[in-house]
């Protein structure tokens, strides 16, 4: 059975792994994970949180990013937090990630040349309104 856990030491450690750039989460950060009978399939962890912006990190393995999942995943910075925008940082080479920013609705805004080792950082953003992964109501 597919879930959603909340638990952010076993997710955060779980995206850290497979991160290749990232060595730590800071001391604020949440994260949450989409899990199949115990076994994580993606993880989410959302940190740099300044009130209108939330930077979210994005880890997976195999089929995960259901329309259910990416409700939740989305929902939490936009509906919970009342974010205007979030934000999501890519390694320039990493083409697999890249795609799926793009899949998902996020907007390239910049590079950062250098911006981590051996690579440039890209940064893409998302506006609440831009995001098609709501429930939005008619009324």
């Amino acid at each position: 059975m597919k879930t959603i856990t909340v638990d952010r030491e076993r997710v955060g450690e779980w995206v850290k792994e497979r991160i290749a750039h990232v060595t730590t989460w800071g001391v604020e950060y949440c994260a949450m994970g989409f899990e199949r009978d115990g076994k994580l399939l993606c993880g989410v962890v959302y940190n740099h949180f300044s009130g209108s912006d939330i930077a979210m990190h994005v880890a997976g393995t195999g089929y995960w990013a259901t329309p259910a999942a990416l409700r939740v995943f989305f929902s939490y910075p936009f509906d919970q937090l009342k974010c205007q925008r979030v934000t999501a940082y890519v390694a320039f080479k990493n083409a697999k990630c890249l795609t799926l920013v793009n899949r998902l609705g996020f907007v390239p805004e910049g590079r950062l040349r250098e911006g981590m080792p051996n690579d440039d950082l890209m940064v893409f953003g998302m506006l609440r309104r831009e995001c098609r992964w709501l429930e939005r109501s008619n009324g």
